[in-house]
């Protein structure tokens, strides 16, 4: 039985990745209602989850047993955490309008896909050493599907508003340099 030491675990770790070095940046994400660019997500994205996928598996009845067989890929919605901005960018108000221009408020009879099939969102987890990718995940033909509350509270202080939101989309892809 191999002993193990702290030097071992060392040289075989690595060093590991951090939590807090990403960047999002998204592309033709409303861009008929010109809602959202590059620059307006790139450095207010406060958090962000790589989201997961599932195979949901078909069961085959055989004999009295079920036999899982792997079925269609599901997305998990996306999540994210967005610091809201008193300058220009005014993100609260332009996920609201693109959310509005998906489905609208008053109708809800009808959808508009504008701005669906081009909008791409890249989250690049960054090497700890440079600004160089890590890891990047690009999720494709995305949507806003819940834009939760800004909540306001007097009893905060020294914290800034942000907001959640949670992203749907048809598919991503993965790359890890």
């Amino acid at each position: 039985m191999a002993v193990s030491s702290i030097t071992q675990f060392l040289a075989g770790f690595g060093g590991g990745t951090r939590v807090n070095r990403f960047q999002v940046t998204t592309a033709g994400c409303g861009a008929a209602g010109n809602f959202l660019t590059n620059t307006d997500t790139q450095f207010h994205i406060r958090a962000a989850t790589i989201p997961g996928s599932n195979i949901v598996p078909i069961g085959i009845n055989y004999f009295g047993r079920t036999i899982n067989i792997p079925g269609e890929r599901v997305y998990e919605p996306w999540s994210i955490t967005v610091l809201d901005d008193r300058g220009d960018k005014q993100l609260y108000n332009k996920f609201k309008a693109w959310h509005k221009r998906v489905t609208s408020y008053g109708t809800d009879i009808s959808i508009d896909t504008t701005g669906i099939a081009d909008c791409t969102w890249t989250i690049t987890h960054l090497k700890n050493a440079d600004e160089t990718a890590h890891k990047t995940f690009t999720l494709s033909q995305a949507w806003p599907a819940t834009i939760g509350p800004l909540i306001l509270d007097m009893s905060q202080d020294n914290v800034l508003a942000s907001f959640e939101v949670k992203i749907l989309y048809t598919h991503f892809n993965y790359t890890h340099t």
